[in-house]
């Protein structure tokens, strides 16, 4: 029943259904919990929770119809609540993207800190139930512009108990944690430092995978991230002045970069080259932002916006990585028609393309099937 309610919360949808989803997942989690409280310990297991009843949400959309628990399973509730019963709840706070999801989550893991920290025999946290969390900040950028230093704060409150002993070792903050709060500072913030704090987060995984911490080693995600949080920051230039130098900016110094260009050149050129021996392939997304990253951050008649479009369209071809996204973040940062045609090697698609099936089977030989990955 919760998994159901937590399926239902995540779908597109009214609001008001999502939320109510959500909600419902929860009441059902803290009856189960109180009914454990009064049943044998040897029963715990025999009781299984019934299925769902779909029912019209009559307050909203007489097309929309949400999961409800059964009355039997209302009133059982048999089955022990465990961390993983927990996850799924606040999983579908976080993905239900209303406007109480982050607080709500936030509030719940609260609620299983204090039962824990109370009650040895209490279900204790672990660190998927913070990364929900966070995650759940992550998305909630829309709401609260202080929702990637809030997932960050929780991230270090992580920390906290880990170091304090109180909890056991499953809190400790790990790769996927970080990379959380990454995202969450590549979606949200003020923009002006979106790219500066998540490269930071990625030097501290680096720093610390380096150091031994094996479960601290960045994914391609992590670098994408980094990319993002570039695109949501303001234009390093006016896009419609010539650049001030079109040289080669994989050549300059990239310690003399430190705004949000800066950032994404030296994140790519690293990710590229495997500067930190992770064995990391850049995939389409990684190239298609790094694509929205120029079109953001050079002038649109530079020779730097002609370099780079070409290097990271070449960049893509050779890894076999030209999806629908990367020919659309193309498109967008070519300055000319020209150019365009030149790269696609024919002005018919330049001018019309409908599939990335039209180029060369060999640019995007590792681009699934998805029509989403293949059709524009």
């Amino acid at each position: 029943t919760i998994n159901a309610l937590a399926r239902f919360a995540s779908k597109k949808g009214i609001p008001s259904q999502r939320y109510k989803a959500a909600q419902r997942a929860e009441n059902l989690l803290w009856t189960m919990v109180e009914a454990s409280m009064d049943q044998p310990e040897d029963d715990m297991d025999s009781t299984v929770v019934d299925d769902v009843h779909l029912v019209n949400d009559d307050s909203d959309d007489d097309d929309e119809e949400m999961a409800e628990p059964s009355p039997k399973s209302k009133k059982a509730g048999g089955c022990a609540a465990n961390v993983v019963t927990y996850n799924t709840v606040l999983n579908a706070w976080a993905k239900s993207d209303v406007r109480e999801a982050a607080p709500a989550a936030e509030a719940l893991l609260q609620r299983m800190l204090t039962n824990c920290m109370d009650d040895k025999t209490a279900v204790q946290p672990d660190s998927i139930s913070f990364n929900t969390v966070i995650n759940a900040w992550a998305r909630f950028h829309v709401y609260d512009p202080n929702a990637p230093q809030k997932a960050e704060d929780l991230m270090n409150f992580m920390y906290e108990i880990y170091h304090s002993g109180r909890l056991d070792e499953s809190v400790k903050p790990d790769a996927t944690t970080y990379t959380s709060v990454i995202n969450a500072w590549a979606r949200g913030g003020d923009g002006k430092d979106n790219a500066k704090n998540a490269r930071r987060l990625l030097d501290s995984m680096l720093y610390k995978y380096d150091a031994g911490e094996d479960d601290m080693k960045p994914n391609i995600v992590s670098f994408t991230a980094v990319l993002n949080a570039a695109v949501n920051c303001p234009p390093s230039q006016d896009p419609s002045m010539e650049s001030v130098s079109d040289q080669d900016a994989f050549d300059v110094e990239m310690d003399e970069r430190e705004g949000p260009y800066g950032i994404a050149l030296r994140t790519y050129d690293e990710l590229w080259n495997d500067s930190y021996g992770l064995r990391l392939k850049a995939d389409h997304f990684t190239f298609a932002t790094m694509l929205q990253v120029i079109s953001i951050h050079t002038a649109a008649n530079s020779g730097e916006r002609r370099q780079f479009v070409e290097r990271i369209f070449e960049d893509a071809c050779s890894a076999g990585q030209v999806s629908s996204f990367v020919i659309r973040a193309l498109q967008k940062a070519c300055p000319s028609r020209d150019l365009l045609a030149r790269i696609l090697g024919s002005p018919q698609l330049a001018q019309s393309i409908r599939s990335v099936n039209e180029l060369p089977r060999d640019w995007s030989r590792h681009v699934g099937r998805e029509k989403r990955f293949r059709f524009l």
